[in-house]
């Protein structure tokens, strides 16, 4: 039974949780700050903090990395002075992994926040193991592991039930008192507990590896009811589920889908989960069905890893390696390496499932063998190949612009992959195509007439850019894409608007912020559901609205990567109640219908004010 430990517990644990672990606290609430400190920010001042924001991505890898670093010097036992030194070291190499990281690094396709991604699960899975390696118990490697989890969940409680608390007292600030707190405020509170409490509170009952109580090695009534009824019944259910796809494939001969390696994937390590929670008491009394079923359960897995196998070859095989399918592809001969390790292994021991992962995501993060190397390799040479095959190369193995009509699927193909290497390596990995400087070429494309920077390069190569979503014409659906822009030379006629909000980036998804315009606070968001612009003054709750479906309907359909130009009234909505009028100016639209139905929404306007009263 997990016991809620008191706010006097949690009050005097804090001070020997930063004796115990300095360094993760620290980069932890220096972090946290600096995310903080960037929320504030209005979005026109966030240029010129790429710095900052690079720092919070190594703050966030450095918790997990230096909890590593901490714990497996307990383990050994070391004194305080080669603790401090171990983790200092691995503070430098922070600092290394720092200097190198891009100066917009951000969530992307690009390699730099691949290898990132990678970085911070291996991270979390050296925690998992990095103390019990060589002659520990595995039995207690089960037990700390065990605790960890509960922890989380622990301090996903407690950070849940504060903010939750903290909001409503806020809130209630705002409307009994009359108190100005700005909607930012909410987020900064959540990004505090989460990032400063929730990881101290975390900190603080994390188990000393050497020294595992009787309470952290007793095995949760509850985790087993869970595990017994609950998850494996479900996985059981989706492995016959596999099964019934399999025997279709069979039957009516057909590849299967890509989507169903991630299914495999995602079932097949849920499963090994499963089996990992019920691992203390396979040997006990009345569960030996546990081993049984463990056996069952890895035979039962084959099949399922060969259709695995077979989803991703047809994928690379069709459309080459991707960082993606790389993934899936190593994941496929991880878990084979896993089945037959717990098949034939007398030991089976279970620290060999975290080891063996951390190890994979190693080696695919770095060298030749990488994620990114071979997948460089293999879209270039696809695009090498389209090149070729319409005769866009020249003898020393440059672009020559097209002369001829290059039909649509090999267009796409070539768009495609140049749009792969540009997020993932940038313009050094196609520049030996092209005797063009392209880095200088895209820094100074017409941003107002082009796409994207791979419109650019199929520009130079002389054929249209096709998108990955675009279909060609008479393939049976109802499909459209809109690229408008305002006609440049088309002044904004100001008359009667006193004030300019500024522009506005919009998208198919939900978005709300707050604006101050003559001291009154307005919100202005997105309902993505109707495709509706709402602009309410917070003071009264009067509220003006945008319906942008009429406008998106009248649009006109376009191509080829192009945008067609409008005139300012084509582009231009307005509105009004008793107190405000508004003007929205579209400076440009880009998305796609299918089906009558707007699937894909890109929009930039300019908001114009002028109060009645």
């Amino acid at each position: 039974m997990i016991r809620l430990p008191s706010i006097q517990q949690i009050t005097s644990n804090a001070s020997a949780t930063i004796r115990r672990f300095p360094f993760v606290l620290i980069f932890a609430i220096l972090g946290t700050m600096a995310v903080i400190w960037l929320v504030d920010l209005p979005w026109d001042q966030r240029d010129g903090y790429d710095w900052l924001r690079n720092f919070t991505w190594v703050s966030a890898l450095s918790i997990s990395f230096l909890l590593a670093i901490n714990i497996t010097s307990e383990s050994r036992n070391w004194n305080s002075v080669k603790q401090y030194l171990a983790s200092g070291a691995g503070v430098l190499l922070l600092g290394v992994y720092y200097l190198f990281l891009p100066e917009d690094f951000e969530p992307s396709n690009s390699e730099a926040f691949y290898r990132y991604s990678l970085l911070f699960l291996s991270s979390h899975l050296l925690v998992s193991f990095a103390p019990y390696l060589g002659e520990k118990s595995v039995q207690d490697f089960w037990a700390y592991n065990k605790t960890l989890f509960l922890r989380i969940l622990l301090s996903a409680l407690y950070v849940s039930v504060l903010y939750i608390g903290l909001a409503i007292a806020m809130y209630s600030l705002e409307v009994l008192l009359e108190f100005d707190i700005e909607g930012k405020r909410y987020g900064q509170l959540a990004i505090f507990l989460i990032g400063i409490f929730g990881t101290w509170f975390f900190l603080s009952g994390v188990p000393h590896p050497n020294q595992l109580t009787d309470d952290e090695k007793a095995y949760p009534k509850g985790l087993k009811i869970f595990v017994q009824h609950v998850l494996i019944p479900l996985i059981v259910i989706y492995i016959l589920i596999l099964y019934l796809y399999t025997g279709k494939i069979i039957i009516e001969w057909q590849w299967p889908t890509g989507w169903v390696a991630h299914l495999v994937l995602n079932f097949s390590i849920a499963g090994i989960l499963a089996l990992l929670l019920l691992y203390p008491i396979q040997d006990e009394n009345g569960h030996k069905w546990v081993r049984l079923f463990s056996k069952g359960y890895y035979i039962a897995l084959i099949p399922l890893i060969i259709l695995l196998m077979l989803s991703i070859w047809v994928r690379i095989s069709e459309y080459g390696v991707t960082v993606n399918r790389y993934y899936v592809a190593t994941l496929a001969v991880w878990l084979t390496g896993v089945v037959i390790y717990f098949l034939i292994s007398r030991v089976k021991d279970i620290r060999v499932i975290p080891v063996s992962l951390f190890l994979i995501m190693i080696l695919i993060s770095f060298g030749p063998l990488s994620a990114f190397e071979v997948s460089e390799r293999s879209q270039l040479s696809r695009l090498e190949y389209h090149l070729e095959k319409h005769g866009l190369l020249s003898e020393n193995g440059t672009v020559v612009r097209a002369e001829n009509a290059i039909p649509f699927n090999d267009r796409k193909q070539i768009s495609s992959g140049i749009t792969y290497l540009l997020d993932l390596k940038g313009v050094q990995s196609i520049q030996p195509f092209f005797e063009e400087d392209l880095k200088t070429i895209i820094e100074n494309k017409d941003s107002m007439n082009v796409v994207s920077d791979a419109q650019v390069i199929t520009d130079l190569i002389g054929i249209d850019y096709v998108n990955n979503w675009e279909m060609e014409e008479g393939d049976g659906s109802d499909f459209a894409m809109f690229q408008v822009q305002k006609r440049s030379t088309d002044p904004v006629p100001l008359q009667g608007y006193d004030h300019y909000v500024g522009e506005i980036e919009m998208w198919l998804t939900p978005q709300e912020f707050e604006t101050t315009i003559a001291e009154r606070v307005y919100t202005i968001s997105l309902e993505d559901e109707n495709l509706e612009i709402h602009i309410t003054e917070k003071a009264t709750e009067r509220s003006l609205v945008f319906n942008l479906l009429p406008f998106i309907d009248e649009l006109p359909e376009t191509g080829g990567g192009r945008f067609e130009s409008l005139s300012v009234d084509r582009m231009t909505l307005e509105q009004q109640n008793e107190s405000l009028k508004v003007k929205l100016v579209f400076n440009s639209v880009v998305g796609q219908r299918q089906n009558g139905e707007v699937t894909s929404l890109n929009a930039n306007f300019g908001l114009y004010f002028s109060f009645k009263e």
